[in-house]
């Protein structure tokens, strides 16, 4: 509390720098400018939120504002995607700013659908926001409703050819394996539906011998490993001449039951 004498007059707060930065806007010309100088997503993000006037998703005055106006949000990141549709850092960028609002639970179950996953989903063959784009659909898959899972599972093939070709960045196999895990299963136990026929199309053991491949790199982290067995489950169920065909799975299987995470082996019994 302020000393005697010392209360402060007038009831507004000054403002922050932070919030008189992401009142800026900046031309089209400058924006594309600068994201040719620009190659880190920190700085990528900051220049699309002042040129298409979103929020700074980094503080909670942010999300606020997107609560406020999500509408409009929504209207301009639309037209971000329309305006500039083979811009890599562009496109990467929106794909960010859509994972931070589904880290809202609120905001999450406004932008989560059909629509979302297909504007993503061919992102996955941009080199350049491919990371930043597997990490958004992880975020946004996350306790999503199966049917969203078995779309981004159909495109299976892209994330197993991530696995195939062993990137350097082990972070990107690592978004690869935990996507896959997440999703695969939903199109698997997919009954009566078009994701069901989609199913049949799996090559499940060649997904095997990637995941189980990728699981013995030295880069993969104890972190993707934890959700293979999800993965697991249901094509052991489902499939298990195909499991136990590639001769790494049971080897795998016996090592998570000796785990000491009981969670892990909760989902093998």
């Amino acid at each position: 509390m302020p000393g005697p004498g010392r209360s402060r007059k007038g009831g507004k707060k000054p403002s922050k720098a932070t919030d008189a930065k992401s009142t800026l806007t900046i031309s089209r010309q400058a924006y594309l400018e600068l994201l040719a100088k620009t190659d880190d997503w920190p700085g990528i993000l900051v220049l699309t939120y002042h040129h298409f006037g979103i929020p700074d998703l980094y503080t909670k005055s942010g999300f606020k504002k997107i609560h406020e106006d999500f509408e409009g949000v929504c209207s301009r990141l639309d037209a971000a995607y329309s305006a500039f549709p083979r811009h890599e850092k562009v496109l990467g960028s929106i794909a960010l700013i859509y994972g931070y609002m589904c880290s809202d639970g609120i905001l999450k179950a406004k932008i989560l659908n059909e629509k979302l996953i297909r504007r993503l989903l061919p992102l996955i063959e941009m080199e350049f926001c491919r990371l930043v784009v597997l990490q958004t659909l992880v975020v946004v898959t996350n306790s999503a409703d199966p049917s969203l899972k078995a779309l981004v599972a159909q495109e299976a093939s892209s994330l197993v050819k991530i696995l195939t070709c062993r990137p350097q960045d082990p972070t990107l196999v690592d978004a690869a394996i935990i996507l896959l895990s997440e999703v695969v299963p939903a199109l698997l136990t997919a009954k009566q539906t078009p994701a069901a026929k989609s199913s049949r199309r799996i090559d499940i053991p060649s997904q095997l011998k990637e995941v189980m491949g990728a699981s013995k790199e030295k880069g993969t982290s104890s972190y993707a490993l934890s959700f293979i067995p999800m993965l697991l489950h249901p094509i052991c169920e489902l499939d298990r001449a195909a499991a136990l065909g590639n001769p790494m799975v049971p080897r795998f299987l016996v090592a998570c039951l000796r785990n000491k995470d009981w969670i892990i082996r909760v989902l093998l019994e």
